[in-house]
């Protein structure tokens, strides 16, 4: 019988981990604590701070009333549109290459093309990162939408000169942690 399951009692034994490890030879023993799944993958059921922060505050929202304009809001207004929306001049770049025919050259557009993923990939996880999909007015949400695109030009300029820069979007992550408490408040 495999000693190492993911569970803290084996089925078939009845026993947990530190029954196991107590029956294995000394020279297993280290292998068996640094192998065993509970440990190993405990962290992954751990709720974070945030995700404890933004419960409790929707706890509290749970009885609103309903609210039309604010489930169409959220209908309309998803992760991916907020994205695209916020990242729209840089897209408008890429537009206006492709319109000049410079995408017939070798290297054509391929900085816009960058620079237009690279965007809606940060505001994406930006977004998630705040818990947008969460938000529980439109109040909230446009908040939300607000400091993920005045960071992003903070950070990486009003156009994403600088989106590859490392230190650019570690400064951006801390800013969107700074602020995240303020807008789960």
């Amino acid at each position: 019988m495999w000693p190492f399951g993911s569970s803290n009692t084996i089925p078939n034994l009845g026993k947990n981990t530190e029954e196991i490890n107590k029956e294995l030879p000394p020279d297993l023993q280290g292998f068996f604590q640094q192998e065993n799944p509970d440990k190993k993958h405990e962290r992954i059921f751990t709720v974070s701070p945030q995700q404890l922060q933004v419960n409790k505050i929707l706890e509290k929202h749970k009885n609103d009333p309903y609210d039309d304009e604010f489930n169409t809001y959220k209908r309309s207004q998803t992760i991916k549109q907020v994205a695209g929306i916020n990242c729209a001049e840089i897209h408008n770049l890429l537009h206006e290459c492709y319109k000049n025919w410079n995408w017939l050259q070798p290297d054509a557009c391929i900085d816009e093309t960058r620079k237009t993923s690279k965007c809606l990939d940060l505001q994406s996880e930006a977004l998630k990162r705040l818990h947008y999909n969460d938000c529980y007015s439109v109040k909230q949400c446009k908040a939300i939408r607000y400091y993920v695109d005045h960071f992003f030009m903070k950070n990486f300029g009003p156009l994403g000169e600088e989106v590859n820069d490392d230190d650019k979007a570690e400064n951006y992550n801390k800013d969107l942690d700074g602020v995240f408490y303020k807008l789960w408040k």
